[in-house]
This record gives structure tokens, sequence and C-alpha cells, in this order.
């Protein structure tokens, strides 16, 4: 610095530089320095005026100006800036070395200089097409500086900048393309037998008729002395179609070895000018020089060979490959219809068959042979209520688990069948009701097996039986009573059932610890203590002592990592969380046990101010044992820990409990409260 401001003095010249420096937050800028000495009558400098000018954005945005200009140049495709009336303003690097010119000769040439078809010579017309479309593309024909000529695909963009209009076009030679076309275009007849074969192998019905269709097309398109199919079977290659094979060649081939292996494995065609010398190769004899592998996706491999060296190439490869995908399409589709027609025939959850197969069996069986003909109609009891607390993946896994116990049951000529929802239906030729009944109970016994190895909502079946003995009694009729019998089974249990399926999620809720380590006594105690102080009668603090127990039985149906989340919950968590007090209604309603209490379990998160939910009712129109239950339960977990909090003191819930009296809470109830706990240990 010492030296250039020593230099500056003694040239007496007018100096401008850059540098670089921190700003006051600690911001490296560049500074463009000026220095204009001001000279006086005897040629020394009495003053130097200094600026600086921040110059940091102009410089970072030719920056990336030229980075742009980089790119541009640097474009694998002709890229080209126009005017409106067709001049080239600017054309990269590519489009320079394509047509043979500088950078400077190709500036200021008009499209049709390079363009020879109608659409550049009409440059008027060209242009308000493309302003009225936006782009464009076509494909045209470039001529060089020497007047030879390429085949070019245009794309073409209109756009403004700074109140201007301009074409930024791209061209991309695609002489390799139409290379390709012509070849295609020799090969006329090549391409009809293509199409011919497409359409056969899409009347195609079976994957033989596929394997065998691909043969016949392939010894039009292709010239060799054998070709084959193979499949892709556990750990074989195992030929379905051939040609010409010779005897002492193999039907099976390791995928792990050969050429057709590697094809298998690599999914990579291979081109091969002599199979003899190429590595890896399966030989079972040295007829065989040139060979085509093709695979066909995951299916298989499409192989064919020549005693003839370097027999294929390219062409060939590509008519093979586009046959290859015509087959693969074919197989996909006839393994798809085999598919649809299974599904269309079986129960897409249990894979058992469905309603529309067993009413066809029913038919079919009607009037022959087989009787006597028993039929089994089973019902899985309580599948609504699993599903309502527990979720549909629960009740999915009770439906799976029964259709496994059935197949177990019995024979692999019944008919099992599931209806749909909880219905399942199973058809027994040439069996009496006695056999039948013994396997019906065998089912019962698995059952109960079951349920006695499994923790959770437990399996409970009903299930009726009846029997044809002859055409007298027609099998519609057999179906109708054995499912009356089902239904009479099913009211006679049903409310034990219940019952069960109640007392098995109470207990999964205390293990979910919502009703363990004293939380309901405790809730019992001063709701009941509450209760009584408000005047409530004998038959409401009866009911309360029970829904202070109950009041979260729909948690059973919350996920886990929803209920012990220990930080708050997310918007599409609370909406889970908010179903809890249905949930748990349902659950009430269907047991003659809980009934009583299942209106409160709706409503026991509603509050004073009608913000409360899932109705939103307020004030008095709540149940006064849900504004006792509120006000207790939120005390109680105050003064307890729980997965999203640390307990507080006893004073910071009154406290807290007295700031939420009229909007939260009644406050009627509040005071009643507060004189509770005062006077009350709990």
């Amino acid at each position: 610095m010492l030296r250039a401001t020593r230099k500056f003095f003694a040239r007496k010249e007018k100096l401008a530089f850059e540098q670089n420096s921190e700003n006051s937050i600690g911001e490296l800028r560049i500074l463009e320095i000026t220095k204009t000495p001001d000279i006086d009558e005897f040629g020394n400098i009495k003053s130097v005026v200094c600026s600086a000018n921040d110059v940091t954005e102009e410089r970072k945005a030719l920056s990336k100006i030229k980075l742009i200009q980089f790119g541009l140049d640097n474009a694998n495709d002709e890229a080209y800036w126009i005017a409106p009336d067709g001049t080239i303003l600017y054309a990269n690097s590519e489009a320079c070395k394509n047509l043979g010119y500088t950078k400077d000769e190709i500036s200021g040439l008009k499209v049709n200089d390079l363009d020879k078809s109608m659409e550049a010579m009409d440059r008027r017309v060209s242009w308000e097409r493309l302003k009225s479309k936006g782009r464009d593309t076509f494909e045209a024909y470039h001529v060089r500086k020497d007047g030879s000529v390429f085949p070019v695909e245009i794309n073409r963009n209109y756009f403004r900048y700074d109140e201007s209009e301009y074409e930024f076009t791209f061209a991309r030679d695609i002489s390799e393309r139409m290379r390709n076309l012509e070849i295609l275009e020799r090969d006329r007849f090549r391409i009809e037998r293509l199409h011919d074969a497409a359409l056969n192998l899409e009347r195609c019905g079976t994957l033989q008729d596929v394997y065998d269709s691909v043969i016949e097309a392939a010894n039009e398109i292709l010239e060799f002395d054998i070709c084959f199919i193979c499949v892709n079977e556990e750990d074989n290659l195992v030929i379905k179609a051939s040609s010409n094979l010779n005897p002492r060649d193999p039907i099976v081939m390791p995928k792990d070895v050969g050429i057709v292996g590697k094809t298998f494995r690599e999914k990579k065609p291979y081109i091969i000018d002599d199979i003899q010398e190429f590595p890896g190769t399966l030989k079972s004899n040295d007829i065989y020089r040139a060979g085509l592998s093709v695979p066909i996706g995951d299916v298989g491999v499409f192989q064919a060979m020549s005693a003839n060296r370097s027999k294929f190439g390219q062409q060939e490869l590509r008519l093979t490959e586009l046959l290859m995908s015509h087959v693969r399409e074919a197989i996909v589709r006839i393994e798809t219809e085999k598919r649809m027609n299974y599904m269309s025939l079986h129960d897409g959850l249990t894979d058992l068959y469905n309603r529309f197969y067993f009413e066809e069996e029913l038919i079919r069986l009607e009037g022959s042979r087989f009787y006597p003909i028993s039929i089994v109609s089973a019902d899985v009891d309580g599948l609504k209520l699993i599903n309502d607390t527990m979720g549909h993946a629960r009740g999915d896994q009770i439906l799976l688990e029964f259709s496994r116990i059935l197949r177990s049951c019995f024979r692999k000529n019944d008919v099992i069948a599931r209806f749909g929802g909880d219905e399942f239906a199973v058809i027994l030729i040439r069996t009496d009701e006695a056999t039948t009944e013994k396997i019906a109970s065998r089912v019962r016994e698995i059952v109960g097996k079951f349920n006695r190895d499994h923790i959770g909502p437990p399996l409970s079946v009903s299930m009726g039986i009846a029997t044809s003995k002859g055409q007298e009694q027609s099998l519609v009729e057999t179906l109708r009573h054995a499912d009356d019998l089902m239904y009479r089974d099913k009211l006679y249990r049903s409310s034990s059932v219940r019952s069960q399926m109640v007392n098995t999620l109470l207990v999964t809720l205390a293990e979910k610890d919502q009703i363990s380590g004293g939380h309901a006594k405790r809730l019992q105690r001063m709701c009941l203590e509450l209760g009584r102080r408000a005047g409530l009668s004998s038959r409401q603090l009866s009911d309360l002592a029970l829904f202070a127990q109950v009041h979260d039985l729909g948690k059973v149906g919350i996920p886990d990592r929803i209920l012990f989340k220990p930080g708050p919950l997310d918007d599409d968590e609370w909406k889970v969380m908010r179903l809890h007090p249905e949930k748990g209604y349902r659950i009430a309603v269907s047991s003659p046990d809980l009934s009583s209490v299942a209106d409160l379990i709706l409503r026991h998160h509603e509050r004073w101010d009608g913000e409360g939910y899932p109705l939103g009712i307020k004030g008095d129109k709540i149940p006064v044992e849900c504004r006792i239950l509120s006000i207790v339960d939120a005390f109680d977990a105050m003064t307890n820990d729980r997965p999203y909090s640390k307990a507080r003191n006893r004073q910071e819930a009154i406290d807290e409990i007295k700031r939420c009296s009229g909007t939260q809470f009644d406050p009627e109830l509040v005071i009643k409260f507060r004189e509770m706990i005062e006077i009350e240990s709990f």
C-alpha cells in the first residue's frame, strides 16, 4: 500500500483500483477506490480527492452472467439469441463448430441464411406464430458455411426482456436419429413382420402361446441357425420354446453361468462375434459362433445363434429388443389377467373364495352326484366393536386368524369363502351333518386355544350347520337354514360375548396405565365426595363411581405413540385423540353393564363455555357427573406425573382450576371442590 501511494504521488495521475474490505458487521465487500490529485501551479499535489464505491453486488451479478455465458457456450446443443427480424444476435460455440463459422461471422447473419425452409424464409409469419404460441418445436435442415446441410430439431422460445422481444432457440443435430430411421425404412419388411408379431402377441391367451409366437416371429425377423426363449423358474432358466434345438443342448440352465445367465443377471443385451471365445460360455458343442442374447425384463432371456461369426449387429439387436418388449407386455398382460381372474373369485384380505365363487359353486352343485352336501355358516362376533375401538387393522388380524383356523380344519376340496365383513361359509360335498358337526367342534376348540394363547380381544365365532341329502332340499334353502342356526347361536351368545369383549378392553386400558397406579381410586373417592356435596342422588352417585373408572375407555383405540407421547401433540395427533369419547361411547352402549354411563363417557370432555368436544354443549346442558369429573380429573392430572408433564403441587393445581372457573369448569362446582380439597386429604 505504501509503495502504491509513493507511485501515485510520483506520477501525479488519477488512480483507480479495487480492494476487499470488511464492513461494520463483518461482511466482506468489494470496494472500487478512486484517488484524484489536485495539482497547484507549481505542479505539486496539494490535496487528494478519494472516493470509494461498493461494487460487491455488481461483481456478483457479473460473475453469474459469466457463469451463464460459460454454460451456454459449452452446451452440447446449438443455442441462438435472435431478434424479431431474424438477425442472429448470439450463437454459442457448438453452433459455430457445427456450422463452420466464427462467432464474429455468425453474428449478424439472418435465420434464413442457416435454414432454407419455408418456415425460416417467411420470417414475419414465423415470428408472429412463435409470439402467439410462446414456444414451438419442429425439424429442419441447417446449412453449413461450406454449403452442406444436416438435420436438426428446433426448439424455439419467445420472451421479453428489458422492454424488448427476442427468440431464444436450441437446435440439436439429429443426423444419427435420421440415419437410424433410414435404416429402419430399408428394413420395412422386418418392421412389418414385427408389427404383425405384436398383434399376434396381443391375441395370445396363454404363456405357451406367447413363447411359440416369439420363435415364429424371430424366424421372419432374424437370420440364425438356432434360437430359443427361456424363462426364470426358481434357480434356473428353462427353455420353453425353440427353433432347431440340438438334442445335445441343455433344456435347463443355471442362472449363475453362461451367456444366458449373464444376460439375465445383468439385464443387459450382448452381441457376441464368437461364442467359443466369449468368457464364461456354457459350451455344449462347438457348432455355434455368433450369438445375440437379449433379456426379457425379469421374465427370462431370448437367444439366437449362428454358425457364422459376427452375424448379428446393432440393427438385429434393436429389432430383437423391440420384439422382446412386446413379449414382456404380453406376458405381463396374461399374468395380470390371471391375477385379476383370481381376485375376482377370492377375497382380497383372507385369500379365501369370495361370495361370487361360493354362489356359483352352489349353482354348479345343485342336483349333482355329490350329496349329501353340508353347509357351515359362520360369523365373527363383535367385529364392529373391535373395528370402532381398536381400528380396522386389529379387526383384519382377527379375520385373518379365523381364516387360518378354517383352512386348518376343513379339507382342501371344501369350498371356504368369506362373504364379506364378518361372514364366512363353507361347502362340504359328500359330508353328512354328524361329520360336519365334528369339524365345527374342532373349529371351536382351536378358537378357544387361540384365545387362551393370545392377549387382546377374544376371537368369538357363531356357527350354524345344515345338510341337504338330495335334490328335494335346494342348496340355497340349506344355506338359509345354516344362516338361521348361526344367528340363533349368535343370539344365545351375544350378551356374554359383548361382556367378554368389554372386559378385555378394560384390561387393555389398564395395561395402558390409564386406570392403574391409583388413578381410578383417587378419581372415584374425589368424584363421590364432590358429588355428595353437590347433592347427587344415590343412583347418580352409583353411575358417577362407575363413570370415574371407565370414562377413558375409548383410549384403547388410541395408538400408544400418541397416548404416551412425552411432548405436545400436533394437529393430526389431536384429531385422533379427540375421537376417544366417541369410541368409549360405542363400547359402553354395547355392554349392558356400561350402558348407563355411555352418554356420560361421550360428554366427559365438554367445557362449561362450550369450547369442548365432541358435541360443543355448554353450561347446565353438560351432565353434572361430567362437570364433576372434569374438575377432579384435571386436579389429579396436575398433581401426578404424566408422560407430557411433571406433577405440580396442590396449591398450584387449585390455583389453575380457579383460573379456569367459568370457562373450562362449572364455577359453582369449583367453589365446592375448593372447600372439599381444603378439608379432605386426597
